[in-house]
């Protein structure tokens, strides 16, 4: 039986479009007692959007299985409902940085979604009056900034470089690999500011192992 429910989510993984009877299984298998099949259930209501699959991920916000609820947090970036903003935000006071991380990315992702002007602006202001300056978390930070660089906030990359800094003058590497990957995405983009990018990349290269170098010299080509 455990192979099978295995099996049954993958071949729904290569399906574009969930029939009901899909649907009513996926639901099923987020109450599984097996955490894998929660998070894989997680995974695949995030490509497929209903306001049941939402109200079925907010629910897994609360999962006893960590990796359960990142993947649910995660995957509520589809979402469009006002209770799902809701419980996102209090995710943003969370102790732990990657739930807060993909708590901030989601409720960007929603508030996008939404897109209501007034809402909007409600939480431009709210960004932008510091909340992610008081976060502990450089990671969390990082990909944020990102985000708000992506969505044309320019002074955003220099926050994000700001960081580097830091991390280049304490000799700390533990976020190189994120840099790098943040870095790539915005490089995937068409519109960036190439110069700062570079500069970015070139300072990296103090602190990064042979591995990280390699990408960096790899994305120093593109």
């Amino acid at each position: 039986m455990y192979e099978f429910k295995h099996l049954y989510v993958e071949r729904l993984r290569r399906k574009y479009e969930l029939s009901e009877k899909d649907y009513k299984v996926l639901y099923r298998f987020s109450h599984s007692i097996d955490n894998e099949l929660r998070w894989e259930a997680a995974e695949l209501l995030c490509d497929h959007y209903t306001p049941k699959a939402e109200k079925v991920l907010r629910r897994m916000t609360y999962d006893r299985c960590y990796i359960v609820r990142l993947n649910a947090v995660d995957s509520l970036c589809i979402g469009k409902a006002k209770k799902t903003l809701r419980r996102l935000y209090m995710l943003t006071k969370s102790k732990d940085e990657l739930l807060r991380m993909y708590a901030y990315q989601s409720t960007n992702d929603i508030i996008g979604n939404r897109n209501i002007r007034e809402e909007t602006s409600r939480y431009l202001r709210w960004i932008q009056g510091g909340v992610l300056e008081k976060d502990s978390s450089d990671k969390v930070r990082l990909a944020m900034y990102r985000e708000f660089y992506k969505m044309g906030f320019g002074e955003y990359l220099s926050r994000f470089n700001e960081i580097v800094k830091k991390k280049i003058r304490k000799k700390e590497n533990r976020e190189v690999w994120l840099i790098l990957n943040i870095l790539k995405s915005i490089m995937d983009d068409s519109d960036y500011d190439y110069n700062a990018i570079m500069e970015i990349l070139g300072s990296l290269r103090c602190i990064a192992n042979p591995k990280q170098l390699q990408k960096i010299e790899k994305l120093m080509l593109c």
